[in-house]
């Protein structure tokens, strides 16, 4: 049989063309219209043929349909492609973002703050944007005091202060160290616990008796100097001059136990600076007025006492206190250690001295004295 013309071309053609381009073997597998070697999603309907990001892959089929990525890698099998997943190694299909700033929660080192250069300085898995410890790893975040330090960093951990302040750089901070200044006096037996000046003085009275130039009346029982008596009128004890060299500028602080108080109207205990070594009487006092629970600061001479300033009534109980005293230039200060009694003030009457103790019909105890400089 003859077989010729257009049919017979077709069937020689046929025969010469690998299976896969073959007229009559191309498939359209989505149905769409549009054959699959043309088809930029050949197994999902699309005649439309759209392709917003000209990326060779139809939109209804493109990972990143707003991102050009010919590739189409998926890297966490989240069905978003890596060009346009906010997380490209975790998968999280909600893309959720609740800081905004085009990193995906699931993957966001720090999801609460924007921080869309995810700097990390410790490596610890936290952003520095809200690591509590940016320089040093703490990924647990641990912060038992509420500050804005993590306990990795905070030099106090078991006390809240933002602030960190150090004042003597010993990486202990101000709120908890027992040693504010750094000059190897604890803060409580500190006269100037927030300046750095090494001590000058700190013997035990009771047992450094021979360093006191005093009046009668006077005995040592242990580590205190103590008066014998409630009925003696001034008694005083001051540091004498082969004791110590005193500075101008002078800080003292001592501790003071009165046992009993004379039956008059007047009765005192207390500290003394720039006492006048040729009269003794002469001096700025820093006194509890027993009588009426009182702080008094007081310029004493001969001819008797000037107050300078004092508390109100009943604010000083008690039979112990720690005071403190400092002179620096015209300026005064008289204080309860441990309270917020302060008593401040100018004068100019004396400008050096010594240091010491002082009572007026009380019978009292001092087991503490401690002399800085006030620079």
């Amino acid at each position: 049989m003859e077989v010729d013309g257009p049919r017979h071309e077709r069937l020689w053609l046929d025969t010469l063309l690998p299976d896969t381009l073959r007229p009559d073997t191309i498939g359209d597998r989505d149905n769409d219209g549009v054959n699959d070697d043309r088809d930029n999603c050949p197994t999902i309907s699309n005649p439309s043929q759209v392709d917003g990001d000209d990326d060779g892959v139809g939109d209804l089929c493109d990972n990143c349909p707003g991102d050009n990525n010919a590739d189409q890698i998926d890297s966490d099998n989240d069905t978003l492609g890596d060009a346009c997943d906010n997380c490209a190694q975790i998968q999280n299909a909600d893309q959720n973002d609740g800081d905004d700033d085009g990193v995906g929660d699931a993957c966001d080192n720090c999801p609460g703050d924007k921080n869309s250069d995810q700097a990390d300085t410790d490596k610890d898995g936290v952003g520095n944007e809200c690591d509590n410890c940016v320089d040093k790893a703490n990924k647990g975040q641990g912060n038992q005091d509420n500050d804005l330090f993590g306990d990795a960093c905070d030099n106090c951990p078991g006390d809240h202060n933002n602030a960190q302040d150090d004042l003597d750089n010993d990486q202990i901070g101000d709120i908890c160290d027992k040693d504010i200044d750094g000059d190897t006096l604890n803060n409580a037996n500190d006269p100037t616990p927030l300046l750095r000046n090494s001590p000058i003085y700190t013997k035990a009275p009771g047992q450094n008796l021979g360093d006191y130039i005093a009046t009668s009346g006077w005995e040592a029982i242990g580590d205190a100097l103590c008066t014998k008596s409630e009925t003696e009128s001034l008694r005083h004890a001051r540091l004498g001059p082969t004791a110590v060299t005193l500075p101008v500028n002078q800080a003292i602080q001592a501790r003071v136990q009165v046992s009993a108080i004379g039956p008059g109207s007047r009765a005192w205990a207390g500290i003394s600076a720039r006492v006048d070594s040729l009269n003794p009487y002469t001096a700025y006092n820093c006194v509890v007025d027993l009588a009426h629970q009182r702080l008094q600061l007081l310029y004493r001479a001969s001819a008797g006492d000037l107050l300078l300033q004092e508390s109100g009534n009943g604010t000083v109980t008690g039979s112990k206190a720690t005071l403190r005293l400092t002179a620096k230039g015209s300026e005064l200060t008289c204080e309860v250690v441990g309270t917020n009694i302060k008593l401040l003030t100018v004068d100019q009457k004396l400008t050096q001295g010594t240091v010491g103790f002082l009572t007026y019909q009380a019978k009292a105890c001092f087991d503490q004295l401690i002399v800085t400089n006030m620079p």
